[in-house]
């Protein structure tokens, strides 16, 4: 798979939305070209969550957007979902590729005083992936599962996140909270993760469940990242 390749998944989901009607919607795709840069040492690690952010407006930009690294920080880099995302990112790096140590107030400081860190949290960020099992953003605040449900009631969209997944070359796929973690066993239905359980691998994947970022602990973070680092290096 390669960068051409997501581009024809992605082509797929923008017709399916305007044959059945959907007028406006996210994609999702790497923010920077670097994130095809693979060395024979690193991985791809992709956030997924459950749908856009919103304040309760159902406020997306008109048409189809895809989601770029403007939109990422002006949306949504300060919030608490995906600021504890791109700050985790960044230690999950230093552990598997520094071989740094990172401890509760390691990442509790960067989370609190990302402002500072800005430009290296973003560079670190070229290589990775963020994206949402929902394209469409809710009219409430909080996540609505049952839109969510229902989307994945049809099967494109089931087949669309297993070819989105593999045309990404996705390595490591974090999933946040406990809904995403059961919406993943469907799309894969031999894949069995358990919600904030040890990662698992399938499909030449490394698949990860966590509390909702935006609920997460900075004690369960730093152990998801280790339980990351085990999971790649165990033999």
């Amino acid at each position: 798979m390669s960068k051409d390749a997501l581009e024809k998944v992605n082509k797929r989901l923008l017709q399916h939305f305007k044959e059945t009607g959907v007028e406006n919607a996210y994609y999702y795709a790497p923010v920077d070209d670097h994130y095809w840069q693979k060395t024979a040492t690193s991985k791809r690690v992709a956030f997924c969550n459950l749908e856009p952010y919103t304040r309760g407006h159902g406020d997306v930009k008109q048409g189809y957007v895809l989601l770029d690294k403007e939109t990422l920080y002006e949306s949504w880099f300060y919030t608490r979902t995906s600021g504890k995302v791109i700050a985790m990112n960044y230690c999950l790096s230093k552990v598997l590729y520094d071989g740094e140590e990172i401890s509760e107030s390691d990442i509790r400081t960067i989370v609190l005083s990302r402002g500072h860190k800005e430009d290296e949290l973003w560079e670190d960020f070229d290589y990775s992936l963020y994206f949402n099992f929902r394209h469409t953003c809710s009219k409430t605040v909080r996540a609505d599962t049952a839109a969510i449900a229902r989307l994945y009631n049809d099967p494109f969209y089931c087949q669309h996140y297993r070819d989105f997944v593999a045309a990404a070359e996705i390595d490591i796929l974090i999933v946040g909270g406990k809904y995403g973690c059961n919406l993943l066993n469907k799309i894969y239905p031999d894949l069995h993760l358990q919600y904030k359980g040890k990662p698992a691998k399938y499909d030449g994947r490394i698949f990860v469940s966590m509390k909702h970022p935006s609920r997460i602990s900075y004690a369960d973070m730093v152990e998801t990242i280790y339980d990351i680092a085990d999971a790649v290096y165990k033999k």
